[in-house]
């Protein structure tokens, strides 16, 4: 059996099929915002955007987890986790697919908006389910689910790259990503997933610990850094150190791949 929310931090980690579930949503997450920022230089020239234009594209992602920020606790609640879990990776799929056949910004500022909304509910069930199933042991379960998460991203440049490559377009490497979707789905189908344990209401004067308040800050420039160089590392490589855009699209994996070692070396 998984361990127990107050087990022992030496209990051995039992990854069930549930575990397994939450590292494939979460691998497929993080694989759908490095796609998304390595098909940046290719979005631009097809729909000749400016780079305010391309900027929206990850706006509209943090629009989309933002929104699920303040609103997906109600819809978890409502609906249950595996219900909005499945959910969230049917809305990466349509946003995938509105991305691939955008005509213009319009259309494919609205896909990124849908993997944003879609995306957003994948990390945030995923590590709470892995917190209940693993306990004392969820730190570094989590950590191996990032691990994995790059693993899998690293992926998203070099499928990029040689779709170019094979002259199906970075809009054949956006359709695979929605295939790729459907087999996680298929995958999952079956897992039994743990629901929330209702909370007792916490008094409104209680006030986060200031703690809580670095980390966050901490947080938010780390991702804001991560975010700017997954989506402008395929540009830069194109535009300043001069390699064409497929070699461009398959460079941007070196910083994915230094994200997993990093990941990987936490657990060791």
């Amino acid at each position: 059996m998984p361990t127990a929310l107050g087990g022992t931090a030496n209990a051995r980690i039992v990854r069930s099929s549930g575990t397994i579930g939450c590292y494939l949503v979460l691998a497929f997450f993080t694989f759908m915002l490095t796609l998304q920022g390595t098909i940046a230089p290719f979005l631009k020239t097809d729909l000749n955007l400016s780079y305010r234009t391309v900027g929206l594209h990850a706006s509209a992602i943090a629009i989309g987890a933002i929104l699920v920020g303040l609103l997906g606790e109600r819809a978890v609640r409502r609906h249950g986790r595996r219900r909005v879990l499945m959910l969230g990776v049917f809305g990466c799929m349509a946003g995938a697919v509105l991305l691939a056949v955008a005509p213009g910004p319009a259309v494919s500022i609205a896909g990124c908006a849908l993997i944003g909304i879609g995306g957003s509910f994948l990390p945030t069930i995923a590590v709470a389910i892995l917190a209940d199933l693993h306990g004392a042991r969820r730190s570094l379960v989590i950590n191996e689910a990032a691990a994995l998460n790059y693993a899998f991203a690293m992926l998203a440049p070099l499928l990029t790259g040689f779709c170019v490559w094979l002259t199906l377009g970075w809009r054949g490497a956006v359709l695979i990503s929605a295939a790729i979707g459907g087999m996680v789905v298929l995958a999952c189908r079956g897992i039994a997933l743990p629901e929330a344990t209702v909370q007792p209401a916490q008094s409104p004067t209680v006030r986060l610990p200031r703690a809580f308040w670095l980390f966050w800050c901490a947080q938010t420039f780390a991702i804001a850094i991560e975010y700017s160089i997954l989506l402008w590392a395929s540009e830069f490589l194109e535009r300043v150190i001069g390699l064409d855009k497929a070699a461009a699209a398959s460079g941007a994996a070196a910083f994915v791949l230094g994200m997993f070692i990093g990941r990987a070396s936490g657990n060791l």
